[in-house]
């Protein structure tokens, strides 16, 4: 009986050698396999890197081939635009100095510079008041 026992023993071992030798062969050839995989990921991100590296660098060389090419041109536009304002105090005073400096070009025919003041009005009466009147308000 203790023949058997130790013939099963090592029966017993030669298999759990066995069984070792065949996961250490399996382990080998998955870490081959997942090394492998590794590698080529790898690769392809390389690649896909210096593809996307040298369409920045075009991209970039055809943005500074325009902007060499660019030319600043500065333009001045000025424009009269008239507006009528209805408020009380123009119903009271008639125009504004915008309002009175328009006045004045349209019945000379001449315009003057925006937001330049233009000549007294000829024939002003200095003491009189606002509306010309010596200081007593008419209704219009």
């Amino acid at each position: 009986m203790n023949r058997q026992r130790g013939s099963l023993i090592i029966y017993g071992l030669i298999a759990l050698a066995i069984l070792a030798a065949l996961a250490g062969i399996s382990h080998s050839i998955y870490s081959a396999g997942f090394d492998a995989a590794k590698l080529e990921c790898e690769e392809a991100a390389r690649a896909q890197r210096e593809a996307e590296a040298a369409q920045a660098n075009a991209a970039s060389t055809t943005l500074e081939t325009g902007n060499a090419k660019a030319k600043i041109v500065y333009k001045t536009i000025t424009k009269t635009v008239d507006k009528i304002i209805t408020r009380d105090v123009y119903v009271r005073e008639c125009f504004d100095p915008d309002g009175v400096r328009i006045a004045n070009a349209a019945l000379v025919g001449a315009f003057a510079a925006a937001g330049q003041p233009d000549g007294g009005m000829s024939g002003s009466n200095a003491s009189a008041g606002r509306n010309g009147s010596d200081g007593v308000t008419q209704a219009h």
